[in-house]
């Protein structure tokens, strides 16, 4: 869909950024004091669209599923799309494999499917209950058939998040260059570089082995495979000192004070890069925007819902709030 295709669907993205929860909104939700009144407080804004008697984990996916089902009605392009669906994928491949692997040792796990992939939840389960690799989507297929023959093997359950998070990525990297897409390049750059940064900093400080970085880490255009591994493999301090020399200084400052804070500003960041296309006329940027500013609205209800369930002080539930679309 050529670019000027996009008018009609940046348009109903504009009236749509209209209804989207306001910081003043959330302070709202926030104040509220108890959880039961923050569900009332939803209810009365419309989010989502659920009797009294529905708890939050159904009000939160039903916005997912809104959220979701709005963006692919207005974007067609099967390549954008991609992008989007292939951590859903992912992830519900990984919760097949361990529930095929589960019932296979008779244990109970408990486990979600998620329904935004390029699949419905149902039939992945059924091609690797039935090793039919081959009817997954051509990205997923031979490191599902990989993960699924490893665990079978190793009985390394973690030997397989790992393989499958590292797939994922990969992929995620792949398909924001295959958009042709500007925003979907730099988005998935900075997913790819965040969750490097993140699992060389764990992997650091569990002092883990030349072959965990090697399986964990992947490649980026900002950052370097090799070169990370080698200082992570040092310790902390180094790790923190290299990554002051990179584009992600102020992340590694931010990754000095606290982990939470270095999670708070890559969500941030992300942020800031979908305000700059939010005015981009006539192009899918805009449409893109709105979807992943939407999945932070619902991800900040979310963190304020389970805050409120927990009992949660106020101020450790604000300090983990991102910065919103509008």
């Amino acid at each position: 869909m050529a670019d000027t295709m996009y008018y009609y669907a940046v348009a109903r993205t504009r009236v749509k950024e209209l209804s989207l929860l306001s910081v003043s909104s959330l302070e709202q939700l926030l104040a509220c004091k108890n959880y039961e009144e923050c569900l009332r407080f939803l209810r009365e804004k419309g989010f989502g669209k659920l009797s009294a008697e529905k708890e939050s984990e159904d009000i939160i996916e039903a916005e997912y599923q809104n959220a979701y089902q709005l963006f692919s009605e207005l974007v067609k392009d099967e390549k954008i799309l991609r992008v989007f669906q292939i951590p859903y994928d992912f992830h519900n491949v990984k919760v097949a494999i361990k529930l095929i692997y589960a019932e296979s040792k008779n244990r109970k796990e408990k486990l979600v499917f998620l329904e935004r992939g390029s699949l419905p939840s149902k039939e992945i389960f059924k091609a690797v209950q039935d090793r039919k690799f081959e009817i997954l989507p051509s990205v997923l297929a031979g490191y599902a058939k990989t993960a699924y023959e490893d665990l079978l093997h190793t009985g390394d359950g973690q030997l397989c998040d790992i393989f499958l998070d590292s797939a994922c990525l990969t992929a995620l990297s792949r398909a924001g260059k295959d958009s042709k897409v500007e925003l979907l390049s730099k988005y998935t750059e900075k997913k790819v570089a965040y969750a490097n940064i993140t699992i060389a900093y764990r992997a650091c400080k569990a002092k883990k082995s030349q072959d965990f970085y090697e399986m964990a880490l992947v490649p980026c255009e900002t950052l370097s495979k090799q070169e990370i591994i080698s200082i992570a493999k040092k310790g902390e301090e180094e790790l923190i000192s290299y990554l002051k020399k990179t584009v992600y200084a102020e992340g590694a400052s931010m990754l000095k004070k606290s982990y939470a804070a270095f999670e708070l500003w890559c969500d941030n960041e992300i942020m800031q890069l979908l305000k700059k296309v939010k005015h981009l006329p006539y192009t899918v940027a805009p449409v893109i925007a709105y979807y992943l500013a939407r999945e932070t609205e619902i991800k900040m209800v979310k963190l304020i819902l389970s805050g409120k369930r927990n009992a949660l002080p106020e101020q450790l539930i604000r300090e983990r709030m991102r910065k919103l679309y509008v």
